[in-house]
C-alpha cells in the first residue's frame, strides 16, 4: 500500500451558480502533476446572498442569531378620534414582534372596524375586527391565505414562536366610529429585538 500526498486546489466560480434554485455544488477530479504526485481538484458553487452578492460560507448558515427581548411598548389612548393613526411602536431596527393585542371600551356608539397596522420593511399588514365587542381582548393574526388579516379574541402565540420580524418594523392602530366617544384604545406590543 503506498501513501500520496494530496494537494487541494479549489476554485471559487460565483457565474456557475444557478440563480433559480440556489443549489451549491462541489465538483472534485484527480491527476498526477509534473512531478508524478497525485492532486485532487476542486470546483466549488457557493449559495450567493441575493441580497448582497456575497457568497456565503458554512459560517453564514451555522451563524446563531439571537433576539433580546424587550419590555412591553404600549398605548393608552383616551379619546381616540375616528380614523386617526396612533403610534404604538414606532419604527425599529432588526425587531421581532412576538404578539399584538388590541381593545377599546365604548359606551354608546359601536365602532368599527378597529385596526392595528403593521409595518414590515416598507411593508404593511393590517390586522382588523369588524364590530368590535366593548373591553375585549383582540389578537393580531397572519394568515397566509388571506390578504386581510382578522382578530381573535384568543391568543394565538402559545401555538407559534413569533408574528413577524423585519429590519424595519413599526406597529400603528387607529378606530373608525361616528361619535368620539370618551372612551380608551389600549394596544399592547410584546417584542424583541435583534442582539
Amino acid at each position: 500500500m503506498q501513501n500520496h500526498a494530496i494537494k487541494i486546489k479549489a476554485v471559487l466560480d460565483q457565474t456557475s451558480l444557478n440563480p433559480v434554485e440556489q443549489t451549491a455544488d462541489l465538483e472534485l477530479k484527480g491527476h498526477l502533476d509534473d512531478k508524478g504526485k497525485d492532486v485532487l481538484e476542486g470546483k466549488a458553487v457557493v449559495i450567493i446572498d441575493p441580497l448582497t452578492g456575497r457568497a456565503l460560507g458554512a459560517s453564514d448558515f451555522f451563524q446563531m442569531t439571537t433576539f433580546a427581548h424587550q419590555a412591553d411598548v404600549a398605548l393608552s389612548q383616551a379619546n381616540p378620534v375616528s380614523t386617526t393613526i396612533y403610534t404604538v411602536l414606532p419604527t425599529t431596527t432588526n425587531a421581532r414582534l412576538i404578539g399584538i393585542a388590541i381593545q377599546v371600551t365604548w359606551a354608546t356608539t359601536q365602532p368599527t372596524p378597529l385596526e392595528v397596522l403593521i409595518n414590515v420593511d416598507g411593508q404593511t399588514v393590517g390586522c382588523f375586527v369588524n364590530n368590535p365587542v366593548t373591553a375585549t381582548w383582540y389578537y393580531c393574526v397572519i394568515n397566509p391565505n388571506d390578504p386581510a388579516q382578522v382578530m381573535l379574541t384568543t391568543n394565538p402565540s402559545e401555538t407559534r414562536a413569533f408574528l413577524l420580524e423585519g429590519r424595519s418594523v413599526s406597529v400603528t392602530c387607529r378606530v373608525t366610529w361616528a361619535v368620539t366617544q370618551p372612551t380608551p384604545m389600549v394596544c399592547r406590543v410584546k417584542w424583541a429585538r435583534k442582539s
